[in-house]
Order: C-alpha cells, then sequence, then structure tokens
C-alpha cells in the first residue's frame, strides 16, 4: 500500500511499520522527525513521537515535550494526553500528571485508560482507599474491569498476597478472553506466571508460561513466558525461545535490549555463571529505564517487565559478592517508582537490596529496608516462604 500512498500516508505507513513489525523504535524516531519537519502542522508526528518512540527508549522529557507539541497543534486529538500522562509519572512529577490527568478527563472521561491512571496515580500517592474506589468504579465497563483487575493482581502480588492476586488475575484473564481480546488476557496470565516465578513457586510458574505458549503467539507474551521459565530454572526453553526471538525480531528495541539480555543473563545465573550474565546484560544498559513492550502496551501500560535487567544485574553482582555495585543496582529500581509502578518487582528488590546492604556493612539502612519490605507484607499469606526468610534476615540484623 505505501506505494500506492500520498507522502504523508507513506510516513504514516512506515513509522507505524517499524513501530509493530520490525519494532525499531530507533528508525521510526527518524521517519516521524522527517515527518514532523515536512508536515509541521501535522499532530500525528509529535503524537507518535511522544508515545512508545519515546517510552520505549526512556526519553521521558522527549515524551512529554512531544505530547505537548501535538497538543498545542490540534487540542482534540487524544492520545497525546495519554503519552503526556505517561510522561510525568514515569519521571514521577505526579502534580504535572495529576493536572494532565484533569486535562484527559476534560477531553474524554469515558476512557478506560483515563480511568487506569487514576488507579496507578492513587497507588504512587499510597492512598489505598482512592484504589478501591477505582476499581468498583470499573466494574460492569469493557476494557477498563479487565485492565485494573490485572493491576490490583499486580499489587496484591507485590504485597505478597499471591492467592489473592491469583483470584484478581484470573477475573481478569476470563474478562479479556469473554471480550475476545485473547493476546491481551494472555499478557496478564503471563503476569502471574512471571510473579509465581519471582515468588520461587517454580511449578506454578511452569504450568502458566506452558499453557500461555500453547495459546499465544505473540513476541511480547512469548518473552513473558520464556521468563517465567528461566526464573524457574527451565534454562533450555527460555534459551530456544530467547535465540528465537533474537533470530526472528533482529532490530525489535525491546527485543534486542531487554527481552533477549534479561533471558540470557538469567540462563547465565542458573548455570552459576553470574559474571558472564553480567557481560550479557551490557547491551541493556543502553535503555536502562525505558518502558519494553510488554510493559508500555500490556493492560494499556504500566504493566511489568521495567528494569528487569537491573534487577538480574544485582543479583548477579550479589552472586560475585560484589555488595557495593549490587545496592547500587537494587537503588535504582527503589528511586524510579514511577518506571516499576505496580510491578511485584519492586517489592523483591528492596529483599535484594537489603541482602547486599547486609553485606556491605551498612546495617543501619538494610535494617531500614527489611522494615520497609515487612511493612509491605505485613498482609502477606502466611506460608509465603520469601516472607519468613526476610524476618529471619532482619531479626538477625537486630541482634
Amino acid at each position: 500500500m505505501r506505494d500506492r500512498a500520498n507522502d504523508r500516508e507513506r510516513f504514516f505507513i512506515s513509522a507505524i511499520y517499524d513501530r509493530q513489525v520490525t519494532g525499531n523504535l530507533e528508525k521510526e524516531a527518524e521517519t516521524l522527525r522527517l515527518w514532523e519537519q515536512t508536515y509541521p502542522r501535522d499532530p500525528n508526528a509529535p503524537g507518535l513521537m511522544g508515545a512508545f518512540a519515546a517510552g520505549g527508549t526512556g526519553k521521558y522529557e522527549l515524551m512529554i515535550q512531544k505530547s505537548r507539541d501535538a497538543i498545542a497543534i490540534d487540542p482534540d486529538f487524544f492520545p497525546p494526553y495519554v503519552s503526556l500522562l505517561w510522561g510525568y509519572i514515569y519521571l514521577d512529577r505526579l502534580n504535572d500528571a495529576e493536572q494532565a490527568l484533569r486535562q484527559a478527563i476534560g477531553r474524554a472521561p469515558g476512557r478506560p485508560v483515563v480511568q487506569m491512571f487514576s488507579y496507578h496515580l492513587a497507588f504512587l500517592k499510597g492512598d489505598a482507599a482512592e484504589m478501591e474506589r477505582q476499581m468498583a468504579l470499573a466494574r460492569g465497563k469493557p476494557g477498563a474491569e479487565d485492565g485494573i483487575s490485572h493491576l490490583q493482581a499486580m499489587v496484591l502480588a507485590r504485597a505478597g498476597r499471591l492467592e489473592a492476586a491469583s483470584r484478581s488475575a484470573r477475573h481478569a484473564i476470563e474478562l479479556a478472553s469473554a471480550a475476545g481480546q485473547g493476546e491481551r488476557g494472555a499478557v496478564f496470565e503471563t503476569a502471574a506466571g512471571v510473579w509465581e516465578a519471582w515468588y520461587g513457586n517454580a511449578a506454578a510458574a511452569k504450568r502458566n508460561a506452558m499453557h500461555v505458549l500453547e495459546a499465544a503467539n505473540g513476541r511480547h507474551v512469548q518473552y513473558a513466558a520464556a521468563l517465567a521459565l528461566a526464573i524457574a530454572g527451565d534454562r533450555s526453553r527460555a534459551q530456544a525461545i530467547a535465540d528465537d526471538l533474537n533470530t526472528r525480531f533482529p532490530e525489535d528495541t525491546s527485543v534486542r535490549f531487554n527481552y533477549v539480555p534479561t533471558l540470557r543473563a538469567l540462563s547465565a545465573l542458573g548455570a552459576n555463571d553470574p559474571a558472564r550474565a553480567i557481560e550479557l546484560l551490557r547491551p541493556a544498559a543502553t535503555y536502562e529505564f525505558a518502558q519494553p513492550a510488554i510493559s508500555f502496551f500490556g493492560s494499556g501500560g504500566g504493566g511489568f517487565g521495567a528494569m528487569y535487567p537491573t534487577y538480574v544485574r544485582g543479583v548477579a553482582y550479589l552472586a560475585l559478592h560484589q555488595a557495593t555495585e549490587a545496592a547500587a543496582e537494587f537503588q535504582k529500581i527503589v528511586d524510579h517508582p514511577g518506571v516499576v509502578l505496580v510491578d511485584p518487582i519492586g517489592a523483591l528488590t528492596r529483599l535484594q537490596l537489603g541482602r547486599a546492604l547486609t553485606q556491605t556493612g551498612d546495617l543501619a539502612k538494610a535494617s531500614a529496608v527489611y522494615a520497609d519490605l515487612l511493612a509491605l507484607w505485613k498482609d502477606a499469606d502466611h506460608d509465603l516462604e520469601l516472607l519468613k526468610r526476610a524476618q529471619a534476615e532482619f531479626a538477625a540484623l537486630r541482634q
């Protein structure tokens, strides 16, 4: 179709082709820059630049600026309001995000994505009552109830309440499936598999991953299933998926700089080679704070998977007894709550940070981190193994 389109349409086709097919965000950005120069009054070029082209490469200031540019050209063009909100959230500029949310509500009060932003902001502010209110408001609303049920599942898993998280996740999956949104449901399902793996429930993680791989074949879902398998110790299957992704999507920014390095590093850790894991993660440093596609598009944004390479690098440093370096990696995650959002990795990072600080000898700071974690896990499932370990490690620090 591109050869039969006009110039403006060709820009659009090329940009979307690189975003959706090759996944090459650098190339998409080149097309968008030329499009904006050629048609400076077209809001689509800055609007697309302020979306995944910037978010997927961690350029959040650019995300904000280009979204503003698009809105200035056409105040009725809604997508840039969404990107503007994400940019502020990723940079932890919550006051600006609240103002942008009011703008978005004024433009499109009934959009499900607007309600998800309300939930995210309430989470970042620690407003549990508002989170519950948004959950109640979402009930019965297509496109909203499943997404917020998924976010609620992530929050519950982050708090160590895995049984309740599983129930909320099943509800989200069922709603997405009933609406014919199979890939969306698969994203929700793989999220559950990943958190089961992080919490050490290998059998549940493997069952989840294999079920998803039988039902869905999108590259992002495949990555998430492979991630659950890799964490759960199935290195051979995870490595095979990593190799397949690398072969089929050699240009994809998320695949190159997040998915494949993370999977290969986890395989190296499983083979007791943490130094190799660190080496394999070098490409991930290029876009360390970026949103990979599984996170950016999962449940309308803010899914899971951001900063996983950083977490795995920290674990590798811990395995090498390089505690100072490990603590620095985990601290990066703690310092970027708007990037990680509801992902349970936020809780697990605190456990690893406490361990790293203990190894450095900074026992006062380690104690504070453990106390923060145990407050988060105060209502966790009583049989949660990581909770028992954290309690024992904290008790040892206080002796």
